[in-house]
């Protein structure tokens, strides 16, 4: 009697670069409908872009710790105001204030691998910020750098 061997499925261990971990923040509407805009012409999702902006913001900084120096926190404050068309791209004035109230933002996710996650804290804690407002730095860094590179009229929901 021929006996039937049966192949099993062996799932190869994962790599710490493999695992991924969730990041939630909340950010403002006009940056989240315009961070969805960048994503859908770019063919990703926005988890996928959250978590690409914050692998670059960190592999950045490693690589130079003036990045996450004042002109960058400074993106936060001013593209909300480039959005609203009160603030002109070029202009670096300062406007000091604090971050959005919770129950004015929109929550989204990215992800990221277990190894830019622990780097990310690592950077947090040397520079003494919280995860979430390093992930909104990240987001609006990339997204001041598309609307200088793109122009703010080629940032539409039609586009």
């Amino acid at each position: 009697m021929a006996q039937l061997h049966r192949r099993q499925r062996t799932r190869e261990p994962e790599s710490s670069d493999k695992v991924v971990q969730q990041i939630s923040v909340g950010f403002l509407p006009p940056i989240a409908e315009l961070l969805t805009i960048v994503a859908r012409r770019r063919g990703t999702t926005t988890s996928r872009l959250i978590g690409e902006t914050v692998e670059l913001l960190v592999i950045a900084a490693e690589k130079n710790p003036d990045v996450i120096g004042q002109e960058v926190r400074s993106y936060s404050h001013r593209l909300p105001e480039i959005l609203a068309g009160d603030r002109r791209v070029d202009d670096t004035s300062p406007a000091p204030r604090h971050g959005p109230r919770p129950q004015y933002t929109k929550r989204l996710s990215g992800y990221v691998t277990e190894d830019i996650h622990r780097r990310l804290d690592d950077l947090c804690a040397h520079t003494s910020m919280g995860r979430a407002r390093m992930v909104r730095l990240a987001v609006d860094k990339y997204l001041f750098e598309e609307i200088a590179a793109e122009g703010l009229g080629n940032m539409s929901a039609d586009s």
